[in-house]
């Protein structure tokens, strides 16, 4: 396990930084958009950086946002003078601003970073855990469904722009299970503010996204009368009549009091929109509404979730991605501070310009990106001596992670088995699933009379499912064509719990399809320990942490990136058509059952 380092030193990117607020952190690591990308810090375990510094502290890897393959986006035609956008048809794509999602929308459960570049492009990217592999899985204007009037069919290009976005804060209470939904709210060149629901149409595989609509506003635009143009300048003028959306960003999600006598939850949270340094901020309200129980007033394709957007009065609430103050890093600023003064010789006179500064999720860090400047002089720099600078705060200890022992997990496991339904034993993982679960409890649990019991019932519905398909297969081997997989109607109800433990002995002989046979020589495996198994010929194998299943093949695992145990990677084992055992328990457990670590390939 990783522990909290006393201090992080600071760490330079040889190039300037692109935008503001060019810094975001979250659990899968820092962010920053200079050069011709962003950067990844992630930082390394405490075993490799002893008495390192700089660099070497953190992994790192850069990606190249500014290139579209042609696949991803392809060229637009030219627009008209009146739809002309200079970073449409002109920019290169630098990046103008970039956040991560909330936990739980990528794969394996990670955050996934979202980056705007300045085509007016909004792109996903996703890693599958391992250090440097990163990829751009999703375009978002793909996805925006235009709805332009009859009279201006143009009009739905400029609803495919892009000028701010922002991440609406998770909230437990909408979430189905551990993860709630995923908001993402964007700004277009028509003023209209978007909520879409995101969410993966497939868990385990890149690309496949969904973008449902929930919500859409449109923000009025100020007019600019005669006298306001004569007491202006005409730059000015201009900017207040053209400044697109720039920036937007959300509190905390707020609670309403609850009507017991309604099935519904519901909260509120205010949007504050900025429209560039010269036009006032705008502020909405947006209130997310969700359905404990479908009533009748709610059609089939809705998913339980009502969001409204409104107007709402100019107050200053407390912002959810409100920075760290920039007087907080002034001693972390000291050291490169210092290093710049003395390698350029400035006598002192250094300007610190500050492009962003962020929290880390716990709050109990923070991090802010700098760059360094001589203050009373032109400045003339080669590309080679641009610099970034990260530098760290530590505010307060981090809580210790405490990772759970092999026999809690176990029992989390098992309790969570012992409510499924033998209708769930769709494919012969599942049974394997069940039956080494059986096996644990004789293990480690038969002084529980709770999953004793439970294992006893199930070990006798087991076998008499495997009699039952042997007697079948010997029927239906003589009819051409026939299912010899399918399972028996009568053995889908829930397993029974009332047959005493004492009748229940796992040493009897069971069906083939209910014990593990080794893929190299097909000798039998005995369940002997939950870590670990052993075919009679004594080949070895590395069983799955949550599945107990042994991993006999290459290329189907995934681990913890916390603690390193191996599990089988849910989308390359068997698949099924419809629920199964299987795949409820992997969606049950997502993420590492024994340090809550997300999951790596």
């Amino acid at each position: 396990m990783q522990h909290q380092r006393a201090s992080w030193d600071a760490v330079e990117l040889p190039v300037w930084p692109l935008c503001k607020n060019a810094i975001t952190w979250s659990s899968e690591g820092v962010a920053i958009a200079a050069g011709e990308g962003v950067h990844i810090l992630t930082p390394r375990h405490d075993s490799e950086t002893r008495d390192l510094s700089g660099h070497r502290q953190w992994h790192t890897f850069t990606l190249r946002t500014n290139q579209f393959d042609l696949s991803e986006w392809p060229k637009q035609p030219l627009a008209t003078i009146k739809l002309f956008s200079v970073g449409e048809e002109l920019s290169d794509s630098h990046v103008a601003a970039l956040a991560w999602s909330p936990p739980g929308l990528g794969l394996y459960r990670r955050s996934v970073l979202t980056i705007l570049t300045s085509n007016l492009l909004l792109s996903i990217w996703e890693t599958n855990g391992k250090l440097g592999e990163w990829n751009r899985t999703c375009i978002v204007n793909h996805f925006l469904q235009g709805h332009p009037p009859p009279d201006e069919p143009s009009h739905a290009r400029l609803e495919q722009r892009i000028r701010s976005f922002t991440w609406l804060p998770a909230s437990e209470e909408f979430g189905t299970g551990q993860w709630s939904p995923h908001l993402l709210m964007t700004a277009d060149d028509t003023y209209t503010i978007s909520i879409h629901q995101v969410c993966k149409t497939t868990d385990s595989v890149p690309r496949g996204w969904s973008f449902e609509l929930l919500a859409r506003y449109q923000m009025p635009i100020e007019s600019v009368t005669p006298e306001d143009i004569r007491s202006m300048s005409s730059l000015r003028t201009a900017l207040l009549t053209t400044s697109r959306t720039t920036r937007l960003e959300s509190t905390e999600w707020t609670l309403d009091d609850r009507d017991d006598e309604k099935s519904s939850i519901s909260a509120s949270l205010k949007i504050r929109v900025s429209f560039g340094a010269l036009t006032r901020k705008r502020y909405l309200s947006v209130r997310l509404q969700s359905h404990a129980q479908m009533s009748a007033a709610i059609t089939e394709h809705d998913h339980g979730i009502t969001v409204t957007i409104d107007e709402s009065q100019t107050c200053e609430p407390l912002f959810v991605n409100q920075s760290p103050t920039t007087e907080l890093f002034e001693s972390s600023i000291r050291g490169p501070q210092s290093d710049f003064n003395e390698e350029y010789n400035l006598n002192g006179r250094v300007l610190v310009r500050h492009w962003g500064a962020v929290y880390h999720p716990d709050r109990t860090r923070a991090a802010a990106c700098i760059s360094l400047h001589p203050s009373d002089m032109i400045e003339s720099c080669l590309p080679s001596r641009q610099r970034t600078t990260v530098v760290f705060k530590i505010l307060t200890a981090s809580a210790a992670e405490r990772v759970r022992s092999d026999i809690e997990v176990f029992e989390d496991i098992l309790n969570f088995l012992s409510g499924v339904s033998m209708d769930l034993l769709r494919i012969d993982l599942d049974r394997k699933i069940l039956a080494n679960a059986i096996s644990l409890v004789k293990l480690h649990f038969m002084a529980s009379a709770h999953l004793s019991q439970w294992a006893a019932s199930a070990h006798m519905q087991l076998n008499s499912m495997e009699t039952r398909e042997d007697a079948e297969y010997g029927e239906q081997s003589l009819i051409p064509g026939s299912n010899i997989g399918m399972v028996s109607a009568d053995v889908t109800a829930p397993i029974s719990r009332d047959v005493p433990a004492e009748d229940f002995n796992l040493a009897g002989t069971n069906g083939q399809g209910l014990r593990e046979i080794c893929e190299v020589c097909s000798a039998p495996i005995t369940f002997t320990s939950a870590a670990s198994a052993t075919c009679t010929n004594n080949h070895y194998f590395t069983r799955c942490s949550l599945s107990f299943v042994a991993i006999q093949e290459p290329g189907i695992s995934m681990y913890c990136a916390k603690c390193g145990k191996q599990f089988l990677d849910p989308s390359r084992i068997e698949e099924n058509s419809g629920p199964s055992l299987s795949q409820a328990l992997f969606n049950r457990f997502d993420i590492c059952p024994f340090c809550q670590g997300k999951f790596r390939g």
